[in-house]
């Protein structure tokens, strides 16, 4: 009887805790306030908002005014910054990237900084004057020919029969012959760099990254692997140019390259 008891009481344990486990439970958060009309009167626990309207207005005191652009976690990249910052030299503002995050913050919120420069920016050249400074930077980068990187186009590069930057390619036999004799199982993965042009003619075919992934043995065969991956890529002849706002740019694409033993 008590083991009887035993089961039935485990039982309904692994009942209630499925039940939990099933449970969903929707949390509502309120929409944030435009940030922009928040730095007008932001809360007085706000701590991160309340530092970065103090620090934007000493900034401004001592140096002017800051035109600035966000960035997050990891890698960044802005295609005209170049001529941002010229344009921004030109309008006597000063550049800066300003950290942003999604991030829920119990201190308060992030980007007041950025709000309130904006603010005074729109209040000494106009509502349109940012979106001025990044539409004429980007025409700066189409007339002065400079090569972008093909993630940073509005409208990216084709390559016919290539429909995304990893492609797979498999190894003639010899390459596998010598590769099996030295015992080599996993053949490491490599990215190549080429450009193309506004015509739609790619050249300029280099190694931008090789993965050994501490695989001594494949540095052995880097060349012809290198080779192989550019022969493959060779076939893919027909291609069509990036464009940034509706002209067409000269771009540099990456294609990450894997082998088929």
């Amino acid at each position: 009887e008590a083991i009887r008891k035993e089961k039935a009481a485990e039982a309904k344990r692994r009942e209630e805790k499925k039940n939990q486990l099933n449970e969903i439970k929707i949390v509502k958060f309120q929409p944030l306030e435009d940030i922009a009309v928040y730095i007008e009167h932001p809360q007085t626990s706000d701590k991160i908002c309340l530092k970065d309207i103090a620090r934007a207005k000493k900034d401004i005191e001592i140096g002017g005014l800051v035109f600035t652009m966000p960035y997050g976690e990891g890698n960044y990249n802005l295609r005209s910054e170049k001529y941002i910052r010229e344009l921004c030299k030109r309008y006597h503002l000063a550049f800066r990237f300003e950290m942003v995050s999604d991030v829920i913050n119990k201190e308060g919120r992030k980007g007041c900084y950025e709000a309130f420069m904006d603010k005074k920016i729109d209040q000494k050249y106009g509502l349109k004057f940012r979106q001025f400074i990044l539409e004429e930077a980007d025409l700066m980068l189409i007339k002065s020919n400079d090569t972008v990187l093909a993630w940073d186009c509005d409208k990216k590069p084709q390559i016919e029969g290539i429909s995304s930057a990893i492609i797979n390619v498999q190894l003639e036999k010899n390459l596998r012959s010598d590769l099996s004799q030295d015992k080599i199982n996993y053949v490491a993965g490599l990215d190549v760099a080429f450009y193309i042009d506004k015509q739609g003619i790619a050249s300029g075919y280099h190694l931008e990254d090789y993965n050994s992934i501490e695989k001594e043995g494949n540095e052995k065969y880097k060349a012809r692997l290198f080779r192989a991956g550019i022969d493959a890529l060779k076939k893919h002849k027909n291609c069509v140019a990036g464009e940034i706002l509706g002209q067409k740019v000269i771009t540099k694409q990456i294609i990450r390259i894997y082998f088929d033993a």
